[in-house]
């Protein structure tokens, strides 16, 4: 399955994106500079589960803390 994301910041705020237990699903942005995936969480943003993929999108963790602001995605 695949999910299409038209251009635009979605901005989540301290959810996360959790695709685990959820197999083939593909999330696709319509590209890297058109489709940003926001969040300010202390933890991953994504979490990606078996056969899962991203594509043409930027995943943004604007975490108040610049240690978690690396950690975005987490793989099961």
């Amino acid at each position: 399955m695949v999910v299409q994301l038209g251009p635009g910041t979605y901005d989540v705020q301290a959810a996360t994106l959790n695709l685990y237990g959820r197999e083939y699903l593909t999330i696709r942005g319509a590209g890297r500079q058109a489709t940003i995936i926001k969040a300010r969480k202390a933890s991953a943003v994504v979490y990606m589960g078996r056969n899962n993929a991203l594509e043409h999108l930027t995943i943004e963790n604007a975490s108040a803390n610049p240690c978690y602001q690396k950690y975005m995605i987490r793989f099961w």
